[in-house]
C-alpha cells in the first residue's frame, strides 16, 4: 500500500514491537484497516515500515487482533446431553393436535377451552398457560413455530438434557403466558407455542452469558452476540400482525433468567439419567394435569 505524501524521515519500522514470523498476517491487518505500509526485505525478518504519524495506531490494531483472535482463550464446547428426539416428539404432538382439530372440524369448540384467556387465567384457570402452548391458530402459525422450535429447542435439549430441557422450555411458556395475562388484564386471548419458542431463545442467551463468564472471556461484541440474537429474534419473528408481543418478550425474559440459573447446575448432576428421567416425568405430569383440567371443564354440568 503506497505511503501518503510525507516528508522524508517520517517512516519507521514497527516490526520490533510485534510478534515475530507473522509479517504476512501483519500486512493483511494493516491493509484491512487502511493503514499505509511498506515491507523492506532484510536478512532474517523483513521490516514493516509505516509513517510515523500512524505508527501507534498500526501497532494497536495488530495487538488488538492478537488479543481478540489469537491470545483470547476459547471456551470448550459444551457437552451434548440428549438427542433431538424430545423436541421432535413435541413438534409431532403439535402437528397431531392441529390435524385432529381439522379432521373433526371442532376448532371453534376446542380453542375457547384451551387458549390463554387472560380472564380465565386470572380467575384461577392456570392450566390454560400450558394448554395454550399445544394448539395453533392455523397451519402457517403451526409451521413457523415447529420450524423455530427445532432450530432453538434442539440446542436447549442438548445443553441441559432431555428432562431438564423440556421442563425449562415448558416453564418459559407457562411463565410467559401467565405474565402476559397479568400484563393484558381481562379480555385477552392467545394461542400457540411461540411463547415457549421465544423462551428457547432466552434460555440459550442466558446459558451463553454464564458460559462466557465462566471462562473469563471478554465482554466484546462476540460476548454480547447471544443477547443480540435474542433481541433480533423478537424483532424479526415476534412482531407480526396477530403476534402476542408481550408474551414473546416475557417468554424470552423468563428464558434468559432460567437459562442463566440453569447454567449454574453442576454438569455431573445433569449427566445423571435418573435425574433427567425424573424431570421428564415432571414435565409430562404437568402437561397431562393441564389436559385433565381442560377436559373436566368441558364435561362439567352447566
Amino acid at each position: 500500500m503506497p505511503f501518503p505524501d510525507e516528508a522524508p524521515g517520517t517512516v519507521i519500522d514497527i516490526s520490533q514491537h510485534l510478534p515475530k514470523n507473522d509479517h504476512h498476517l501483519h500486512e493483511l491487518i494493516l491493509a484491512a484497516r487502511g493503514i499505509p505500509f511498506h515491507v523492506e526485505p532484510q536478512k532474517g525478518a523483513p521490516q514493516l515500515m509505516v509513517p510515523e504519524s500512524v505508527s501507534t495506531e498500526a501497532i494497536c490494531e495488530i495487538r488488538t487482533y492478537y488479543r481478540e483472535n489469537i491470545l483470547s482463550p476459547k471456551p470448550p464446547l459444551p457437552p451434548v446431553r440428549s438427542s433431538a428426539a424430545p423436541v421432535i416428539w413435541v413438534a409431532f404432538l403439535w402437528a397431531t393436535l392441529h390435524a385432529a382439530m381439522a379432521y373433526w372440524n371442532n376448532r371453534e369448540t376446542i380453542i375457547p377451552l384451551v387458549n390463554a384467556d387472560s380472564t380465565a387465567i386470572l380467575g384461577g384457570s392456570i392450566h390454560r398457560c400450558i394448554t395454550a402452548l399445544f394448539f395453533h391458530g392455523d397451519s402457517a402459525h403451526l409451521s413457523g413455530n415447529i420450524a423455530f422450535l427445532l432450530i432453538l429447542g434442539i440446542p436447549v435439549i442438548q445443553l441441559f438434557g432431555s428432562g431438564a430441557g423440556l421442563l425449562l422450555i415448558l416453564f418459559t411458556g407457562i411463565a410467559g403466558n401467565l405474565t402476559a395475562a397479568l400484563y393484558h388484564g381481562h379480555l385477552h386471548h392467545a394461542i400457540g407455542g411461540s411463547t415457549a419458542v421465544f423462551g428457547c431463545a432466552g434460555l440459550l442467551c442466558g446459558y451463553q452469558v454464564v458460559h462466557r463468564g465462566r471462562h473469563r472471556l471478554p465482554l466484546n461484541m462476540t460476548g454480547w452476540a447471544p443477547v443480540g440474537a435474542g433481541a433480533a429474534l423478537i424483532a424479526i419473528l415476534g412482531m407480526g400482525e396477530n403476534a402476542d408481543i408481550p408474551a414473546h418478550v416475557f417468554g424470552t425474559l423468563w428464558g434468559g433468567g432460567a437459562g442463566f440459573c440453569a447454567a449454574h447446575i453442576p454438569g455431573p448432576l445433569l449427566d445423571r439419567k435418573p435425574v433427567q428421567h425424573l424431570l421428564t416425568g415432571i414435565a409430562v405430569i404437568l402437561v397431562l394435569t393441564a389436559a385433565v383440567c381442560a377436559i373436566s371443564i368441558t364435561q362439567a354440568p352447566v
